[in-house]
């Protein structure tokens, strides 16, 4: 699949998993992104930097060139591009291609929390749908959190159905704000998973 190529149609196509992501706020048109990006069009975006670094894997096949993380979220005052005027076109989100090694390494701000995740009662956190060519696409909700030992384990469907969809990426303090590590794990299209 070619980056331009996803469509609306293609959130609603995760196999189950659309309920995991604001598919309210997503646009089918967004930058197409190196696997070395920045979410933000605006200078020095309002909020706390958060800078996201890992690796887009197939389960038994190992790093996923080419794959593509769609990624889009509210900003600080949680308004999303696309939806609220004062916010640039485009703005926090897009999606990035993954390098020959499958990684990735992706700054934004810590997300604000949209009415949404406020009336669920939940912090704020970054939409995400990877995909890779013979793989079944991953929507997940990541949620950034402090205080969390180590780094998370990795991020694939079974781990997504036990926590409903959200994926807690364990922060740290970084040079520059936040960072965190990320490792997501893709299943063959007919693979079979729990």
């Amino acid at each position: 699949m070619s980056p331009t190529s996803a469509t609306a149609e293609s959130v609603s196509a995760t196999a189950g998993f659309r309920e995991y992501v604001d598919r309210e706020f997503y646009l089918a048109a967004r930058p197409v992104l190196p696997w070395r990006a920045n979410l933000s069009v605006r200078y020095r975006e309002p909020g706390t930097p958060l800078r996201i670094v890992g690796v887009v894997r197939g389960s038994g096949v190992g790093p996923l060139s080419g794959a593509e993380i769609d990624l889009w979220q509210a900003d600080r005052s949680g308004c999303y591009s696309g939806y609220s005027p004062e916010i640039p076109v485009g703005n926090l989100r897009g999606t990035v291609i993954t390098c020959a090694g499958g990684r990735f390494d992706i700054t934004t701000v810590v997300p604000g929390v949209c009415e949404f995740a406020e009336a669920r009662g939940e912090a704020g956190y970054l939409n995400a749908i990877v995909r890779a060519r013979g793989h079944r696409d991953l929507a997940a909700r990541l949620v950034p959190v402090s205080g969390l030992p180590g780094i998370a384990g990795p991020i694939d469907r079974a781990a997504l159905r036990a926590t409903g969809g959200r994926a807690p990426l364990a922060v740290r303090a970084g040079s520059d704000g936040l960072e965190c590590w990320c490792e997501f794990v893709l299943t063959g299209a007919g693979t079979p998973h729990p």
